[in-house]
């Protein structure tokens, strides 16, 4: 998985964003502090560590959004295709978050959902 993760690094880093992560932006309190985690600049000491992060918190957001639908707790609100990848999605979020700087400070479960809602919509 290391092997794997790290392999992925490069994707996530798009265009000129070159976020300075911080302690405090693995509280992930914010889409923001995901959001930089996923764009730390590859000069960052902790350039690992925030990407391993922001691959994990997708990860496991992703499955208990999926679980929570297929148990029928929850009502798709986005329909991924089995296909998309992490990276995918971590790259759809980093694209989002520049389009949209200001809704950066919701919650980061809910500015997650809305980069995958957009990027991803159910058809109707």
């Amino acid at each position: 998985m290391r092997k794997l993760v790290l392999a992925l690094i490069p994707f996530l880093w798009i265009g000129n964003v070159q976020a300075k992560a911080t302690d405090a932006d693995f509280q992930l309190n914010t889409a923001r502090d995901l959001y930089d985690l996923c764009t730390v600049s590859r000069a960052n000491a902790m350039r690992e560590r925030a990407v391993y992060m922001c691959v994990g918190y997708i990860e496991g957001a992703l499955d208990l959004y999926q679980t929570l639908v297929r148990i029928g707790r929850l009502k798709p609100r986005t329909c991924l295709p089995a296909t998309v990848t992490r990276i995918q999605v971590a790259s759809a979020f980093i694209a989002w978050g520049n389009a949209n700087p200001g809704k950066l400070n919701q919650a980061t479960i809910d500015g997650l959902a809305e980069a995958v809602q957009a990027n991803w919509p159910c058809p109707k």
